[in-house]
């Protein structure tokens, strides 16, 4: 398992971040949890499907690309923000940053 800063991972966040933005443009909001071994993301999309619960996708890193930790990557709907709970490891909507 790599570790690093939280903020390396945040910096490696933010480059998955503007490459979903531009795939998915509807995308409104995207969160980064807190982990010095894992990049952690939620989407907010309006045209996602309805969900139950947050259960992100895992991806290998892609050091070609400039990322170096695997990473979770979730995708709900804005209403679901209020509603739904991060998985259970990532800590609250309130330890996570907007980028």
């Amino acid at each position: 398992m790599v570790s690093a800063s939280d903020e390396e991972v945040v910096a490696q966040a933010k480059k998955i971040a503007d490459t979903s933005r531009k795939a998915e443009p509807t995308i409104e909001e995207i969160y980064v949890f807190p982990s010095d071994h894992e990049i952690r993301l939620i989407e907010v999309d309006p045209v996602t499907a309805v969900s139950d619960l947050i259960a992100p996708f895992y991806f290998d890193p892609d050091p070609d690309e400039g990322i170096t930790f695997p990473c979770a990557i979730a995708v709900i709907r804005p209403e679901e923000k209020d509603r739904l709970s991060p998985p259970e490891d990532w800590g609250r909507w309130d330890d996570a940053r907007k980028i």
